[in-house]
């Protein structure tokens, strides 16, 4: 028999909360509380062709919108992978949420993949304590974090437009923006170009946002040209990164939501330097290379 409009049980019954339904792809609408905001182009062409391959192995999570749609949940990758795939129904799993149910379960999702850079995750919890009522407690106890983690996130909001876009590029680290948040915003655009330029530890960083803090000049150590490292040329001076390796700086930089750098010793050696602040970021970046190799 021909394939229904709309949807199609997968199991005898009335579809009701937990129902399992291949819905028409065209049925399917944007989930409003979404908080990421991109896809990585080169992973999304991944899933795409997997999807092609395989179909979605994976319910998505959908609740009722009313007449024939219905709202994604969680699994809008797969939703978008499966129309470039050409699949015209995917699986999908029926859940009765309120919008709050929707949200935090969105959250949920996005977190537990390390989707979403620390800019995004801030907006999403900002967005979230306004809408519902929420307080930071309540929102750290949901997600099971600390109240210390979701307040340090929430206060890069308060960073100037430019180092929040430096922060979401990857140039700088989230370790970076909690010292540069503590600075009026002249401040901050002047050491975070520093950060960029000058290679600054999150350690290096926090001492001069200290010391600007205190009415001291900044003083950021320069290499001395005479001498010759490991991570330097012969001149004292790096090679210039080509074209090709400032785009695979930027997508590192995007794959692995951190600050990656390329750097060269001569024109045929160099290191790939990934820094991190603190344990946590540590392992997400590891997280995120498994995930990779996978």
């Amino acid at each position: 028999t021909d394939p229904p409009s709309v949807a199609e049980p997968i199991a005898d019954g009335p579809a009701g909360d937990g129902e399992l339904l291949e819905i028409s792809v065209e049925s399917l609408i944007r989930n409003p509380y979404q908080p990421r905001k991109g896809f990585d182009a080169e992973a999304m062409q991944e899933l795409v062709d997997s999807i092609a391959q395989h179909g979605v192995l994976s319910p998505l999570l959908v609740r009722p919108d009313g007449g024939s749609r219905y709202q994604l949940i969680a699994g809008e990758r797969r939703w978008k992978a499966a129309r470039e795939a050409g699949l015209e129904f995917v699986p999908c799993q029926v859940r009765i949420y309120t919008d709050q149910q929707v949200y935090e379960t969105a959250m949920e999702e996005n977190l537990k993949r390390e989707d979403l850079n620390p800019l995004e995750q801030a907006q999403a919890f900002r967005r979230y304590l306004e809408e519902f009522g929420s307080t930071i407690d309540q929102l750290a106890s949901r997600l099971s974090m600390s109240r210390s983690a979701v307040s340090n996130l929430l206060r890069l909001l308060d960073l100037s437009d430019p180092v929040q876009q430096a922060l979401c590029a990857g140039k700088i680290t989230a370790g970076h923006a909690r010292a540069l948040v503590t600075l009026v915003e002249a401040d901050q655009l002047h050491l975070c170009k520093q950060i960029v330029d000058g290679g600054l530890t999150v350690r290096a960083t926090e001492a001069a946002a200290k010391a600007i803090r205190d009415g001291q000049p900044s003083v950021v150590p320069v290499p001395d040209p005479d001498v010759t490292t490991e991570e330097t040329s012969p001149t004292g001076r790096p090679p210039e990164l080509s074209n090709h390796l400032v785009e695979l700086q930027d997508h590192l930089r995007r794959q692995y939501g951190t600050r990656v750098e390329i750097r060269l010793s001569s024109a045929q050696s160099g290191q790939i330097v990934i820094p991190f602040s603190d344990g946590d970021e540590f392992q997400r970046v590891v997280r995120a290379m498994e995930r990779r190799a996978a």
